[in-house]
């Protein structure tokens, strides 16, 4: 049952707004809106509807607004509100309350978010580096940023999306190497629209809509000076090569075996993707990039045949590829099958500047086989020079009484410990070995004898 109220004296009005909302025992409305018109200048539906919603209120007293307990007002007889409604919301007051407050909320948080990012900006501009100090794998891949965006990367600030000729696949990988490694920043002041957000008081960012820029050497700044130093400096980390050797391969790999799945409308899973990502990781060390290629499009042909076998679908054959990778890796190990042929790189496949510093300086690119690239960047040999075995108690040949006392006075964990910290802080053999006999003076028997190691 609607209950109104009409806010003029008028007879007229206050009989028109009845017979609009009057009904039987039934809750049918005893008079058609077209009967009503025309009323004075008023000869359409819309505007007597917009006349009576001017001139009264109505509701249904079973809707009432949650917040304030006020009924909430129906416009006309087609007014959802018409009917108990099962879900209350706020009433139109309240609801322009709320939405004054989300208001002033959301002010004051991009106020906080504006101070937070202009903070941010000011710590990263004051960042400097030492170039010299880099490890070679973040060096290579500086040099390859270099070339991929060149002059964005000493003139100014780049993202993500420039980097599409860096490597193939996802780039954001070797972002996180660089931003880690403190060589690169990202910088709020150039940022797109809802890069950066607040989440508990701290600045998060959207690695795809930030934007970057070179962090300078302490020396040379940002500049291609900067870069021909680093260019120019010792390359001498065998095992950080390595491991960027493998992440470029790998990546090379993946992205042609997704380029292969998505040929024959294959979605393997991401488990499934990371299996095989570390299978061919592993086979890099024994195969090139080109073989692999090879072993990915045999494994995807396979599974796209097995989609039209009568009890197999989609799914079920995409989820063989790991097992059927390995069993083909484990076969060509053993000989049991001709070994693996070696693919032409696809043209919509380059190899990046990451791929053109490999083979530029070490002769690296797809065809080259993996114990090659694992002997290119073996790591060097352990110098003959052995420091402890050259120390003076090892040539008097106090080691022994030393360790004897040790084992008699059960010190191991004391003189381990001792020793332990002395090397670390940069003692010789010698001196490290003097303090631990000052520290535990029930060893100096004996070796006193033998030589004088213990002046404390």
């Amino acid at each position: 049952m609607i209950e109104f109220e009409v806010f003029s004296d008028d007879p007229e009005v206050v009989e028109l707004v009845e017979k609009y909302w009057s009904t039987d025992n039934n809750g049918k409305y005893l008079h058609n809106v077209a009967d009503l018109l025309p009323f004075r200048e008023i000869t359409t539906t819309p505007k007597l509807l917009t006349f009576i919603s001017g001139e009264s209120r109505a509701w249904n007293p079973d809707n009432f607004c949650p917040i304030c307990g006020d009924n909430i007002s129906v416009r006309s007889r087609t007014d959802p509100a018409i009917k108990k409604l099962r879900r209350l919301s706020p009433c139109n007051h309240c609801q322009e309350l709320q939405a004054r407050d989300r208001a002033r909320n959301l002010a004051v948080e991009q106020e906080a978010l504006a101070e937070a990012m202009r903070k941010a900006s000011d710590s990263a501009r004051m960042l400097e580096i030492e170039y010299g100090q880099l490890p070679d794998d973040i060096a290579l891949i500086v040099l390859a940023l270099e070339r991929a965006i060149c002059p964005k990367l000493v003139e100014g600030v780049f993202e993500t999306a420039d980097l599409r000729s860096l490597i193939n696949g996802p780039v954001s990988p070797l972002i996180e190497r660089l931003i880690n490694a403190n060589v690169i920043s990202d910088d709020p002041a150039f940022s797109q629209s809802g890069a950066y957000w607040l989440e508990d008081g701290e600045l998060w960012f959207n690695m795809a809509k930030a934007r970057y820029f070179l962090v300078p050497d302490r020396t040379y700044g940002a500049s291609e000076d900067a870069l021909t130093y680093l260019d120019n400096r010792p390359w001498d980390k065998n095992d950080e090569l390595r491991s960027l050797w493998l992440d470029y391969a790998t990546a090379e790999c993946i992205t042609y075996f997704l380029n292969q799945c998505g040929r024959y409308s294959l979605n393997p899973e991401s488990k499934d993707v990371d299996n095989i990502t570390s299978q061919i990781r592993v086979a890099l060390d024994q195969y090139s990039i080109q073989e692999l290629w090879c072993a990915t499009w045999i494994v995807v042909k396979d599974a796209a045949s097995l989609c039209k076998r009568e009890f197999y679908n989609v799914t079920k054959a995409t989820a063989t590829m790991p097992g059927k990778l390995q069993r083909l890796l484990e076969t060509v190990r053993k000989k049991q099958r001709l070994p693996l042929k070696a693919w032409t790189r696809p043209q919509q496949q380059p190899a990046g500047t990451l791929g053109e510093l490999f083979y530029e300086r070490y002769g690296l690119n797809e065809s080259t086989p993996g114990a090659e690239a694992m002997r290119i960047f073996a790591s060097p040999a352990p110098p003959a020079y052995d420091p402890f075995l050259e120390s003076e108690i090892v040539q008097k040949g106090l080691i022994d009484v030393l360790v004897e006392r040790i084992h008699h006075y059960k010190l191991g964990a004391q003189s381990l410990s001792i020793f332990a910290a002395g090397i670390r802080e940069g003692l010789s053999i010698e001196d490290a070995i003097a303090r631990l006999l000052c520290g535990l003076p029930s060893l100096q028997q004996g070796i006193n004898n033998g030589g004088n190691l213990s002046d404390c």
